[in-house]
């Protein structure tokens, strides 16, 4: 089990660097809300291209990774 949460921790911190401001906003108050153990609602809109599919690409690892 340590050596996936060890993958998934590289793939966040190589994503990590790529995230725009906004993205890395919505990224911060989710891992937040998941560390203060508190209830979250988000709605990502957005037109296509503009990271929405990556920002969750790089979201769900981190949270995987926390077990």
């Amino acid at each position: 089990m340590g050596r996936i949460k060890d993958e998934l921790n590289a793939e966040v911190h190589k994503r990590l660097p790529q995230l725009n401001d906004e993205q890395h906003k919505i990224f911060d108050i989710i891992m937040n809300a998941v560390e203060h153990d508190d209830p979250l609602i988000l709605f990502i809109d957005a037109k296509q291209g503009r990271g929405k599919t990556f920002l969750m690409n790089t979201v769900i690892p981190a949270l995987c990774s926390q077990g």
